[in-house]
């Protein structure tokens, strides 16, 4: 069975794509159910998809990828939800105790003179203070395991740029989801999160988001491209790096992105000026 899209990440925060769920050929029990894994980075897997079947030693393909292997799905984690708590666990609650009481961390420095002196540390509280979400106006949440959103976030009505790069989110529904929930956000990383193609244009757009970081996210069409000048009509920036575009020297490209200034398409697959 195929299950193109759904994202995984292993016990070692390694992430994947599931592309086959069932029985492996190779396995000693031929009724268990496997996860077929397609692996973001080349050096993790074994195979190629295909196995030697324990019965007939002939070779049986699964699925096909550059970077594979079958893991048992108790093995694998299908990411967790972005939401308030999440959030908060990248920072310090105000009444929690200090780290530097009489702003004095427990740590020493050793002088040229070879003397201990003690690291002074003030405004913790007031740092603290900037840390809470009614003040937050830059979040940074890379590799995490984010593969949804909660229904949940609410207080961050001043956050302007979020980093999400390198987490588990495949669906352009979950991140109109999430650009909806952070009403002054502008500036979007999502790099390394294979949210692949878009088919049709989404009823959603958002003209606040000027920066969109789409590094290495499985684009493999210029339709696509052009589909994202109508979602995000007010974009200055646009990254697009280690993407196929490839099909662009077969597109009949539309005059677009009339706002933007600074593009972005490094290792595209484009071979002809």
């Amino acid at each position: 069975e195929c299950v193109d899209r759904t994202r995984v990440r292993d016990e070692d925060g390694f992430c994947g794509t599931i592309k086959y769920l069932g029985p492996v050929a190779s396995a000693k029990n031929n009724e268990e159910v496997y996860a077929g894994i397609a692996w973001d980075d080349l050096s993790r897997g074994k195979h190629d998809g295909s196995v030697i079947c324990r019965k007939t030693k002939k070779l049986v393909r699964h699925f096909c990828c550059k970077s594979g292997s079958f893991m048992r799905l108790s093995k694998l984690d299908l990411g967790v939800p972005l939401d308030t708590s999440l959030i908060k666990s990248r920072y310090v609650e105000p009444t929690a105790p200090l780290v530097a009481p009489n702003n004095l961390l427990p740590h020493t420095a050793r002088t040229s003179s070879g003397k201990d002196k003690s690291i002074e540390f003030h405004g913790e509280l007031k740092l603290r203070e900037y840390q809470q979400p009614q003040f937050l106006s830059r979040i940074a949440l890379r590799n995490m395991g984010i593969s949804s959103i909660s229904t949940n976030l609410i207080g961050f009505d001043n956050l302007q740029e979020l980093d999400l790069g390198g987490n588990l989110l495949s669906d352009w529904g979950i991140i109109a989801n999430i650009i909806s929930s952070f009403p002054m956000l502008n500036n979007l990383n999502l790099a390394s999160n294979r949210v692949g193609d878009l088919n049709k244009v989404p009823e959603f757009q958002s003209t606040i988001i000027n920066k969109l970081n789409l590094h290495s996210c499985g684009i493999e069409s210029f339709k696509t491209i052009e589909i994202l000048d109508k979602v995000f009509p007010e974009l200055t920036d646009l990254c697009l790096a280690y993407n196929n575009l490839s099909d662009l020297s077969i597109t009949e490209v539309q005059m677009g992105f009339l706002t933007l200034e600074n593009l972005d398409m490094t290792s595209c697959d484009i071979n002809s000026w």
